[in-house]
């Protein structure tokens, strides 16, 4: 393994990185991917069975990526003979207080020539009598929205990683980044791993990886409690209903709902936001610290659903301040890029930021507009002693 040199190695196997080694090795670069747990694991942000995808989304930036990310996904599917999207049509629901986010995804879904629909709340009672909003609700519709089989597309991507001729190394952690024209990776298993690009996409610990590289990102690894919760009519949540999938803007928080697949009869509905966590501890404090906050809101929204969660879990979210992702090149080497802080929404267009970090690693110009991505926006915020 020492003598060896790859293209491209890529740091972090989530849904990101082994989107990124796809799209690589596809080109016929030679690539590595290392992953620090063994695989299959549920330590990330990549696990579990379901994730939202939807067109629905204020900023212009990611609307414009959704297109694409659509397609991306059906291809996956092809080469991998795989089912990973189930349209179940979507929602963004909005209290007065943020009518200017329905006004925004409105606009940006026109630009982007997306079908959609705005839904005043008589018009949401009888589209979804199964939920329940006061007459000050409104509601943009996205029919294309739907679920992504998470763990599934994960697999997909690796599986096809590896038939493109990609290299997998999992249960390998870094221990050490030596920049220069030749990237030198050292890890836990005492291999010196050399690469001409590297490409970071470590999720929850990207922070201290890139600290090792001599900059500091405002990078915050949060729990979230996944909670599922049980219908009081059998099947009325059910993914085939169809149950949509949901976000709702409170000025309490943000929440978002899935409907059953991942439990018979439950539905998934989350707070979208946690405290901070040490992600290599992310279980050790068991505290339901927004328990209260769920249940009021699903009392108030949900009069389908039973009124204490079924089941729950865990996941990592890793945030940026303005919960925007990072996808960058690294401030003093170019030859290694950054892709971080998804913040709980990027699953979705891991083809199309994947394809992306690739273009940076090789110093060609996006397909996108990443400018509201780019590390320099954290300027207050970043520390270099670079």
């Amino acid at each position: 393994m020492a003598t060896e040199l790859y293209d491209v190695i890529v740091v972090g196997a989530g849904i990101v990185g082994s989107a990124t080694a796809y799209h690589l090795a596809r080109s016929r670069k030679k690539v590595l991917l290392l992953e620090q747990f063994a695989v299959p694991h549920s330590r990330g942000s990549s696990h579990g069975q379901t994730r939202i995808i939807r067109r629905i989304y204020a900023e212009q930036h990611y609307a414009d990526m959704m297109n694409e990310a659509y397609d991306q996904w059906r291809q996956l599917e092809l080469e991998a003979d795989t089912t990973l999207i189930k349209e179940t049509g979507g929602l963004l629901v909005c209290p007065p207080k943020y009518y200017s986010a329905l006004d925004s995804t409105q606009a940006a879904l026109v630009k982007t020539n997306s079908p959609h629909e705005m839904l005043t709340s008589s018009q949401l009672k009888e589209r979804f009598p199964h939920l329940q909003f006061g007459e000050e609700y409104r509601a943009v519709y996205d029919s294309g929205a739907g679920t992504i089989k998470a763990e599934r597309a994960l697999m997909a991507y690796q599986m096809l990683f590896k038939k493109h001729g990609g290299v997998f190394m999992d249960d390998t952690k870094v221990t050490k980044i030596t920049p220069g024209d030749t990237v030198t990776i050292e890890t836990n298993s005492g291999d010196r791993i050399h690469g001409q690009r590297l490409i970071i996409t470590a999720g929850s610990w990207a922070g201290p990886i890139v600290e090792g590289l001599g900059i500091q990102l405002p990078l915050k690894p949060t729990r979230i409690n996944v909670c599922f919760w049980k219908g009081v009519t059998p099947g009325i949540l059910d993914i085939d209903a169809p149950f949509p999938v949901i976000i709702v803007m409170e000025p309490e928080g943000h929440f978002y709902g899935l409907p059953a697949d991942e439990y018979p009869e439950c539905a998934k509905i989350c707070l979208h936001t946690g405290p901070e966590v040490d992600p290599d501890y992310r279980d050790f404090n068991q505290e339901q610290w927004d328990q209260d906050i769920l249940t009021s809101f699903v009392k108030r929204h949900f009069p389908c659903c039973e009124t204490t969660p079924a089941v729950q879990e865990r996941c990592l979210y890793t945030v940026t301040p303005d919960e925007e992702f990072i996808v960058d090149v690294h401030p003093r080497y170019d030859n290694i890029v950054i892709g971080a802080g998804f913040s709980g929404h990027g699953f979705k267009m891991a083809p199309v930021v994947g394809r992306i970090l690739g273009q940076l690693a090789y110093g060609e110009k996006p397909d996108y507009n990443i400018s509201p991505l780019r590390i320099g926006r954290f300027k207050q915020h970043v520390k270099s002693n670079i």
